[in-house]
């Protein structure tokens, strides 16, 4: 079926310590550039970089950085969501909706097994173990890079390295900026 939404939620609850370099200004403290990399990354490798509009918003904490994102990117299949958040014991999950059932993987970026609904309600766990702990497909792909000769990966090129920077850059203006002090 198609995609209607997609749903990526990463939250972290940090211990409030303002000279962490989560929290820090002086050590590029922030949520965007911490974790919220990670939701970035996954939406253009899943859903691509050609989005059509972005919605920024987000909650500045007491040191200035931000510690809270909501990022909306509309595709023609439909909205594509990604969430940080600092101070709350939240989700970490990939929640992909279609008209004939979602697809959930929690602990996204680490996940050994995706769960099916299909659209009659029935559930299908679908198992994907790490052959070790998970930086062994990154160590594959930059093992391919050097025997190859090539200068960047097929898999994640520089330019959507640039393009996660630029949104990143674009979403802390917004949420720092915008915030009243």
């Amino acid at each position: 079926g198609s995609i209607a939404r997609a749903d990526i939620h990463f939250s972290i609850p940090f211990p409030k310590n303002p000279s962490s370099r989560i929290y820090s200004p002086s050590l590029g403290g922030g949520l965007i550039y911490d974790i919220g990399v990670y939701n970035l990354h996954t939406a253009f490798t899943l859903f691509g970089e050609n989005y059509r509009d972005l919605s920024i918003c987000g909650r500045v904490g007491p040191t200035g950085v931000d510690i809270g994102s909501g990022i909306a990117f509309s595709y023609d299949g439909g909205p594509l969501v990604c969430t940080t958040t600092a101070d709350v014991a939240g989700p970490h999950e990939l929640l992909i909706c279609g008209d004939r059932g979602s697809l959930l993987a929690k602990s996204f970026n680490g996940a050994q097994e995706l769960i099916l609904t299909k659209e009659d309600s029935s559930h299908q766990t679908i198992p994907c173990p790490f052959q070790c702990n998970g930086f062994e497909y990154e160590i594959g792909e930059f093992i391919d890079i050097v025997r190859s000769g090539r200068r960047e990966s097929v898999l994640l090129p520089w330019s959507r390295s640039r393009l996660v920077c630029e949104v990143m850059e674009e979403a802390v203006h917004k949420i720092c900026r915008s915030t009243p002090k």
